[in-house]
């Protein structure tokens, strides 16, 4: 699909099988200053991923015949697409099933529609972060850290950074009802489990934080 560039930027690729949603991504994140390009499937992903790979993909759940998580799963298998970041983009409920599942294999969650003033806020922060982790893991082997400890580094990073911004979703997403879903017996403990990683991924990257600080 067409790349639409304005300037020199980081670089995203839009999969949704709605190809006037994509058009419409390429406009305003271009005029964004974003170098972007469009794939209107998973297919199509895996394609424009074997010619190069962007800063970011933001990649739609509800695609046939292969959904993004099945397009997620197939680019975290292969070492080459393995570690590109990923935003999940859908207009369904996240649920607590899913969070378990592909909690560890994405970079943020958005929920359609989004505004395209609050898109361009949304990716001017998420790289904002991404630029502290990678310039943090630069100090961390700078300061002489050993390359598995910087790679776990950058995964727990980028891990706790998109769960605190998708936990608050999911408990907008089950109390939206007016009821406390998250209170149920079955959904509460799955829930306390999630919370309870989160809580060990924040000690374990503290720990290596404090090998590098300050840093970012």
């Amino acid at each position: 699909m067409d790349r639409i560039t304005a300037g020199k930027s980081q670089k995203i690729l839009v999969v949704d099988d709605n190809s006037d949603l994509v058009e419409l991504y390429l406009t305003i994140l271009g005029m964004k200053g974003y170098t972007v390009t469009g794939a209107s499937s998973g297919r199509e992903c895996m394609e424009e991923l074997e010619k190069s790979l962007p800063d970011l993909v933001l990649l739609d759940i509800m695609m046939a015949p292969m959904d993004g998580w099945e397009t997620l799963r197939r680019i975290r298998e292969h070492p080459e697409t393995g570690d590109v970041p990923i935003i999940m983009v859908t207009g369904k409920q996240f649920v607590l099933e899913e969070l378990v599942q592909y909690g560890d294999m994405i970079d943020g969650y958005i929920v359609k529609p989004v505004s395209p003033h609050d898109l361009h806020i949304l990716l001017e922060d998420f790289f904002s972060r991404m630029g502290t982790i990678e310039e943090c893991a630069r100090v961390a082997g700078e300061k002489g850290m050993d390359p598995e400890s910087i790679r776990e580094f950058r995964f727990l990073a980028r891990r706790v950074s998109a769960m605190e911004d998708i936990i608050p979703l999911i408990r907008r997403s089950y109390e939206s009802s007016g009821r406390n879903l998250l209170m149920q017996p079955d959904r509460k403990e799955i829930f306390s489990a999630v919370m309870e990683k989160l809580s060990d991924q924040k000690d374990r990257l503290g720990i290596l934080e404090e090998r590098i600080s300050p840093c970012g």
